[in-house]
Order: C-alpha cells, then structure tokens, then sequence
C-alpha cells in the first residue's frame, strides 16, 4: 500500500494524501486556548500525548499500562487498563482509559 501525495505545494503535499483510491485530509487534535494562547490536545486517544515513563503490571486476566510524565516518580498522565477473558489472554474482552 502506497501512499499518494496530491496536491499542487508543499503543504499540500503533507495535508491530503490518497490511499487506495480513498483521499483523506490530515487533521492535528489540538486547538488554540486564547487565554493562553497556547495549544491544547483535544485528546481523544488511548495513549496520552505527554509521557517518558511507562509502567506496566501484568495480572491473570488483565494488563495495566500507568503512563507517567516526568518520569516513574512524575505525574500519573493515563492509565490503560486490558481485560482478557480467560487467563490465555487470547481474546480482549475490553480495553479502557482512565
């Protein structure tokens, strides 16, 4: 699977690509905090924008991801947590973020 620039500049080069034959706009999950005036994530995603640190804990039948920011002694930025239905691990009955 190739990916296919369109486009007629450089920017749009990067924004638009076009992958079997379906054309897509490259979208950032930020916005701007006019307060601030600095950018802010919109979220939106399993794993936080922020972290250096990961510390992972394995159980019979579920993984827990803990994602730190400023290393393992910093701030807790996100917890991902995977349940298994059995203690194969074969098959996820559901993943969730705190």
């Amino acid at each position: 699977m190739a990916l296919d620039h369109t486009g007629s500049s450089g920017t749009d080069n990067e924004e638009h690509l076009s992958v079997s034959n379906v054309n897509a706009k490259r979208v950032v999950p930020f916005a701007l905090n006019t307060v601030t005036n600095q950018l802010v994530s919109l979220g939106g995603g399993l794993i936080p924008l922020a972290y250096d640190y990961i510390l992972p804990t394995y159980n019979s039948t579920s993984d827990v991801y803990q994602f730190f920011a400023g290393g393992s002694g910093g701030t807790l930025s996100a917890t991902v947590t995977i349940d298994y239905t059995d203690n194969t691990k074969a098959t996820i009955q559901s993943v969730a973020r705190t």
